[in-house]
């Protein structure tokens, strides 16, 4: 059965840059009414996982490289832009062969995957035994929107049933990128 509505990392994206806009109208105008409709329009967000303050969160050196893959192109846009704007380096995949491709062409260190379980011929279970193979310290975060085997679930550090907040796919991965 297909869920109806607007896919929530949409919704997000759609809220945060009505945010981002009203604070740069505030802050050009000085306007107290703009304020006030900006603080308005972000009590009205989605569930946030905040738990972690912002600075963690958001990966400042822009040092550390996310291979994401999903064969939804709505959403594998929403997950790059996310990432590229929480200081991560992004390549995007919207199959696991093409996953699998980028991996073996860039040249540099991946340090995160996020990818979808389910991607058709080549799944996420073998994309990520793919790119562990050729990144062993890659941390592994899988997105799914059914339920997947808790067997083949082993290889992931973290697993996000669809839909999910902004936040927790970046708490997951600030939390298993931390040393020690």
């Amino acid at each position: 059965m297909e869920k109806e509505g607007l896919h929530p990392m949409f919704i997000d994206r759609v809220i945060e840059t009505t945010d981002r806009i009203m604070r740069e109208a505030a802050e050009t105008l000085n306007n107290p009414s703009v304020e006030h409709l900006r603080a308005k329009v972000a009590g009205q967000k989605l569930d946030r996982d905040t738990t972690l303050p912002e600075s963690i969160l958001k990966n400042d050196e822009g040092t550390q490289t996310v291979l994401v893959v999903d064969d939804e192109p709505a959403l594998l846009e929403a997950l790059c832009d996310l990432l590229r704007n929480n200081g991560y380096r992004v390549l995007a995949a919207d199959s696991g062969d093409a996953a699998i491709t980028a991996c073996h062409q860039h040249d540099g260190r991946i340090d995160v995957l996020v990818a979808d379980v389910e991607l058709g011929p080549v799944d996420g279970f073998e994309v990520a035994a793919s790119v562990r193979s050729a990144h062993p310290e890659v941390v592994v975060v899988f997105i799914s929107g059914t339920a997947a085997d808790p067997e083949r679930l082993s290889i992931a550090n973290e697993f996000l049933e669809k839909p999910f907040a902004n936040q927790k796919l970046l708490a997951a991965i600030s939390r298993n990128l931390q040393p020690g």
